[in-house]
C-alpha cells in the first residue's frame, strides 16, 4: 500500500504544480504585444514593431473568461467593476502605446541632455522612446492580468 501512495502522491503534486503555473500565465495576445514592444526597445527602427503591438493589443479582450472568475471566486456583482478595471487597464495601456508611437515618429529616440528645446516631442509628451515603451510594456502586463 505504501509503495503506490508515495509515487501517486508525488504524481499529484507535480500535476497540480504545473497546473497553478499554467493558470496565471499571461493571455497568448498579451505576450504577443509584450514581445514585439521588446523588440521595438532594442531596433534600429521601432516604428513597424510598435504598429505591429497596437494593432494586437486593439484586437485584445481584456475582459476575464468564465473560467477565470470561478476559479477566483468572484460573484457576478463583482464582475462588473472586474470587467470595467479590466477595460480602463487596456485604455491606459493604448494610450501609452500611442504616446510610444508619437515619439518614435517625432524621431526622439535618444534622450537629450538638458532642457529639451521648446515646441519639441521631448517638451511636449516628457521623457525618451524607450521609457515609454517599458511604460507601455507595463501597462500592457497591467491589462493582461485581469484576464486569468
Amino acid at each position: 500500500m505504501r509503495r503506490i501512495f508515495v509515487p501517486s502522491l508525488l504524481a499529484v503534486s507535480v500535476i497540480s504544480l504545473f497546473g497553478v503555473a499554467s493558470v496565471r500565465a499571461e493571455p497568448g495576445k498579451i505576450e504577443t504585444v509584450v514581445d514585439y514592444l521588446h523588440q521595438a526597445e532594442t531596433a534600429a527602427d521601432p516604428l513597424p514593431l510598435l504598429e505591429k503591438a497596437k494593432g494586437e493589443l486593439k484586437h485584445f479582450n481584456p475582459k476575464p473568461s468564465q473560467e477565470g472568475m470561478i476559479a477566483h471566486r468572484i460573484g457576478p456583482r463583482r464582475r462588473a467593476g472586474v470587467d470595467e478595471g479590466a477595460a480602463k487597464h487596456k485604455e491606459e495601456a493604448m494610450k501609452a502605446l500611442d504616446e510610444a508611437i508619437d515619439t518614435a515618429k517625432a524621431g526622439a529616440s535618444k534622450p537629450v541632455s538638458g532642457p529639451a528645446p521648446l515646441g519639441s516631442a521631448m517638451d511636449t509628451k516628457g521623457g525618451d522612446l524607450k521609457a515609454k515603451i517599458e511604460s507601455a510594456i507595463a501597462k500592457a502586463h497591467m491589462a493582461g492580468e485581469l484576464k486569468h
